[in-house]
Order: structure tokens, then C-alpha cells, then sequence
């Protein structure tokens, strides 16, 4: 993954999840620092936090012209933060039996075996 897209990454991660708080807070104040008198980025950020599929090819322009994408406390941060929020990888196979009146099934990195009933 490129490095831009590693801290957008992040971003929409930690704003989801609650268990990126601190990390996420303080991924967000590194960039802040970065975009400093720039108040037109400042607002992507922030928009991005909302939209993120609205705001991410904004919000990638303004970390490249800043160079986040090539700040090492940043892309550090960022990392962190992906980790904190990564699923619990666990061991093993799983089954997944859907049935009945289904409309529609979302998962997170689905593994295992998935067996689909009669969904419409």
C-alpha cells in the first residue's frame, strides 16, 4: 500500500473505531501541524472525518503537496493506528450458514467456508 493511502487508511479507520482514540487523535494532530495556515485542507480534513468517500481524493492532494506521505512520525502514527484497530485474527476455519429471510449480509474479512440459502 502506498503511503498516502496508508494514512487515509488510518484516518477512516480510527474515525470508525472507537478503540483508535488516542492513536487516531494523535495521527490527526500530526497532520494538523502539517497543514498549518492552510485552512482549505484543514476543512478536507475535517469533511473527511464525515465522508470520507467524498473527501479522499481532496484529502490525498493536500497530504502529497504537505509531504505526509513522505513524514516518517506520520506514516508511523499511521501504522499504529492500523494495527490498534486490526480484527483479532484467530485460528481455525469458521462456517457461515445463511438462511431464510435474508436481505443482506456485510462482513470483514470473511474466511472459511460461506454457505448461502435462499436470500432475494
Amino acid at each position: 500500500m502506498e503511503p498516502v493511502s496508508i494514512i487515509l487508511t488510518a484516518l477512516m479507520t480510527g474515525a470508525a473505531e472507537a478503540i483508535g482514540g488516542d492513536a487516531f487523535n494523535s495521527l490527526k494532530n500530526l497532520i494538523k501541524r502539517k497543514f498549518v495556515g492552510e485552512s482549505k485542507a484543514e476543512m478536507i480534513l475535517a469533511e473527511y472525518e464525515k465522508q470520507p468517500e467524498v473527501w479522499e481524493a481532496p484529502l490525498k492532494a493536500e497530504l502529497v503537496e504537505v509531504g505526509a506521505d513522505k513524514d516518517e512520525e506520520i506514516l508511523k502514527k499511521a501504522k499504529e493506528l492500523l494495527e490498534l484497530v486490526k480484527p483479532q485474527e484467530v485460528s481455525g476455519t469458521s462456517n457461515i450458514n445463511i438462511g431464510g429471510d435474508a436481505k443482506g449480509v456485510v462482513g470483514y474479512n470473511i474466511s472459511g467456508n460461506i454457505n448461502q440459502g435462499n436470500i432475494s
